[in-house]
């Protein structure tokens, strides 16, 4: 990756990272979330991670996160899908001063920082 590209989209303050994870996994039968990878690291675990490569803030989306640098964004309207969840962390992004948003699915463990 270039320098100028590092730069315009490097690890900045202004940016909030957002893990979509709610939703019941009803066609995978199981948390999509807590899966884990050869690695060890669950699913969730890997796409806060990889978040954190990018972004110095970082929230999880449709469910509550035990970490103490990571936020939790509860959807304003549980049950409307991920649409909802996108509004509600851009939402929550604008009430704490942020000036983006950056958007991954917690069932997509293999996005790289690097894209």
């Amino acid at each position: 990756m270039s320098e100028e590209a590092q730069g315009d989209c490097g690890k900045t303050s202004s940016t909030l990272g957002v893990v979509l994870a709610g939703g019941n996994s009803s066609r995978m039968g199981q948390d999509k979330a807590t899966l884990k990878l050869a690695s060890g690291e669950t699913f969730l675990e890997r796409a806060i991670a990889n978040l954190a490569q990018v972004c110095r803030s970082v929230a999880v989306s449709g469910r509550a996160v035990d970490q103490a640098d990571v936020f939790s964004i509860a959807d304003v309207k549980p049950q409307f899908g991920p649409a909802m969840a996108v509004w509600s962390a851009v939402r929550f992004a604008q009430q704490r001063g942020f000036e983006a948003v950056l958007v991954i699915p917690v069932d997509m463990p293999l996005i790289d920082a690097v894209y």
